[in-house]
């Protein structure tokens, strides 16, 4: 996540509810995830439990959100819906 929508908390957290997607800021993900470079997108196709890895698709490097979710979407439906929420949005 690159900043916050209007510098503000609140409006960032309404718009990712809308967007039903969630962010999450735990370093226990980290090791989870085996993430070991940032930022590190992750797309979970169920919801995280803690202490289980549940199937999930990773990608790494200095993109967008838009193009992290492309890339994904080609392994994984649950990015393709949301890449399709994205776009959406942006119109």
């Amino acid at each position: 996540m690159r900043g916050l929508i209007n510098n503000s908390f609140k409006e960032t957290a309404v718009y990712m509810r809308e967007f039903k997607a969630g962010l999450w800021i735990d370093p226990t993900l980290f090791k989870a995830f085996n993430i070991v470079q940032v930022p590190t997108f992750v797309v979970l196709e169920k919801s995280f439990v803690q202490g289980l890895v549940v199937k999930h698709d990773k990608l790494s490097g200095n993109v967008s959100l838009d193009f992290a979710l492309e890339k994904i979407s080609k392994e994984s439906v649950k990015a393709q819906e949301l890449l399709l929420k994205l776009r959406s949005r942006k119109r």
